[in-house]
């Protein structure tokens, strides 16, 4: 009986693990793409995660917090190696006890195996804006699709990408 539960259990670990999981969403800063009742605290998306897919630009994605590696945040790719991103101004300072962020300069290229993420809502939360370019290694995967709430259920959209982003030709 151990033997089999086991045979059973590994390969059910192993897709959690690298292929897709489900994982619930915090927050407003990607609203409304993802959690868009503002006024329902209460509830939350749980989103699919697909782990074994090529990440491109406009896709949601959740990441290990550069700053914080007991920290997952989700955002939305807006470029990718070899792009010119042309930062946005905060209204606000962020403050972390214990922890010093520096700003990303103005203008800055985005190195290779890196990325740049933002919010959806870029007056909510924190991105590349705060922390700077992602190294690909802190991806977790793709959001693919919404799974609850029911009414909510289906594909999740590639978005809006702001302007001051330069793509280079791929």
């Amino acid at each position: 009986m151990s033997r089999r539960l086991l045979l059973g259990v590994a390969p059910a670990l192993c897709f959690l693990e690298f292929i897709a999981s489900a994982t619930p969403i915090n927050g407003k800063s990607m609203s409304p793409t993802l959690n868009p009742d503002t006024m329902r605290h209460d509830q939350r998306d749980w989103v699919l995660l697909d782990k074994f897919t090529t990440l491109r630009i406009g896709d949601v994605v959740t990441f290990t917090a550069p700053h914080d590696v007991n920290q997952t945040l989700v955002k939305r790719i807006v470029a990718t190696e070899g792009d010119i991103v042309y930062t946005r101004p905060h209204l606000f300072k962020y403050e972390y006890p214990g922890l010093e962020m520096e700003r990303p300069p103005k203008v800055i290229k985005v190195p290779k195996g890196f990325c740049w993420v933002e919010s959806d809502e870029s007056y909510r939360g924190i991105d590349s804006n705060v922390f700077g370019p992602v190294p690909l290694g802190l991806m977790h995967g793709r959001a693919a699709y919404v799974v609850w709430p029911p009414e909510r259920v289906g594909p999740i959209s590639a978005g809006k990408i702001r302007r001051g982003i330069e793509h280079v030709d791929r």
